[in-house]
């Protein structure tokens, strides 16, 4: 327990640091040039994809140690660079490694979470936001959308319209 709390309050006070700096600045959508924010984003990027896998195959303890990694990774640059100084890039990055962060824990702490969605300046609830999805699975140039392609995953027995599973359909979406 005193892990999971000490876990927590690093995540808060990372949020709580960062939420004044980054203001309206959006989050980064284009990968940035420079070494460092280019591995930020990396690693934002690796922390989604795997937490989705482990949801999927219920695996919490995993998908919980990445995103505590995803923190550290976040507090570690915050301990380097103050975001005062900040250019923009690093602060749009920053912001997506907290938002990130945030909404991945939101099934696991619901109300922690939605506490440190507003504190980043969020109206709508973090319940009606959907999942992030790793660049990787994001349809564009040159990759398939198996939506639009008629490719379809085979539907599971247990996948009923109105029920919601963890890395399915979005995180705590309506039910």
């Amino acid at each position: 327990m005193d892990g999971a709390w000490r876990f927590l309050n690093r995540l808060w006070r990372m949020v709580r640091e960062i939420a004044p700096e980054v203001g309206n600045v959006a989050a980064a959508t284009a990968t940035p040039s420079q070494g460092q924010l280019k591995g930020l984003r990396t690693k934002v990027h690796e922390t989604i994809d795997k937490v989705g896998r482990d949801l999927e195959r219920f695996q919490f303890n995993t998908a919980i140690a990445a995103i505590m990694e995803l923190v550290n990774v976040g507090t570690r640059h915050l301990a380097e660079q103050s975001l005062k100084d900040a250019d923009s890039p690093t602060r749009a990055i920053m912001r997506e490694l907290a938002e990130t962060a945030v909404i991945l824990l939101h099934p696991l702490v619901p109300h922690i979470t939605e506490e440190l969605w507003r504190t980043l300046g969020h109206a709508t609830p973090l319940v009606d936001y959907p999942r992030p999805q790793p660049r990787s699975q994001r349809p564009g140039p040159g990759r398939d959308d198996p939506h639009r392609s008629g490719q379809r995953q085979a539907a599971r027995p247990d996948d009923r319209p109105g029920r919601q599973f963890p890395g399915r359909s979005g995180i705590g979406g309506p039910q």
